[in-house]
């Protein structure tokens, strides 16, 4: 059995991988629509555009996701395993599926 401690920890790190996977793709993602989009560049209206528009929602977007994604594939597992007791979950005999 996980402590609970270890899951606050392992999701928070799950949250700062997503977070920085959601930096570099917002960037890659806002460059190439300033790139389509013909956004000027007076005054820095490309790079406002990029690290003030899509870095930071894809930031929270990747927070999110990725810790979201972790716990349901955890659920998934746990669900998957058989009990202590030996009974698992082919109590009819068949494979699960």
């Amino acid at each position: 059995m996980v402590r609970p401690v270890l899951k606050i920890v392992a999701v928070l790190a799950m949250a700062l991988v997503g977070a920085l996977a959601g930096t570099v793709a917002g960037a890659t993602a806002g460059f190439a629509y300033v790139e389509i989009a013909h956004t000027s560049t007076f005054d820095g209206e490309r790079g406002l555009t990029v690290f003030f528009g899509f870095v930071p929602a894809c930031a929270l977007l990747g927070a999110i996701a990725l810790p979201v994604v972790y716990l349901v594939m955890r659920a998934r597992q746990a669900r998957q395993m058989p009990s202590a007791d030996g009974g698992g979950d082919f109590t009819d005999g068949e494979w699960p599926g």
